[in-house]
């Protein structure tokens, strides 16, 4: 019995080395880094919709203003730019905001 447990065991060990080796590499640099840049330069002057479909600079959008993750209301207004939106929610998106959206953004390389 002890025999099998040992046979078992490596068994186990082999095959769990077997598959750390088969594991996919990391991707490149320049694909990790895609989520941290941007396809063109973008500012509350951009629409919606590019700054929703940029992973940074949507991450930039919910840290100033973290009620915008999942809003139904935001997302419908994908068609206007940003700071268009500002008289709808003055609350909200009020200059000091938007102001600081825009340096943000304008932090955000640009991809090669």
């Amino acid at each position: 019995m002890k025999l099998r447990n040992i046979s078992l065991a490596t068994m186990l060990s082999v095959i769990a080395c077997t598959v750390a080796a088969q594991a996919p590499a990391p991707a490149p640099a320049a694909q990790q880094t895609s989520a941290t840049c941007v396809k063109q330069k973008l500012s509350s002057e951009s629409l919606v919709s590019e700054l929703l479909d940029e992973p940074a600079a949507r991450e930039v959008l919910y840290k100033h203003v973290p009620a915008l993750k999942g809003s139904d209301q935001f997302d419908m207004a994908r068609s206007m730019p940003l700071r268009a939106i500002q008289p709808y929610a003055e609350e909200t998106f009020t200059d000091k905001v938007l102001d600081a959206i825009d340096a943000d953004l304008a932090k955000l390389p640009v991809c090669k």
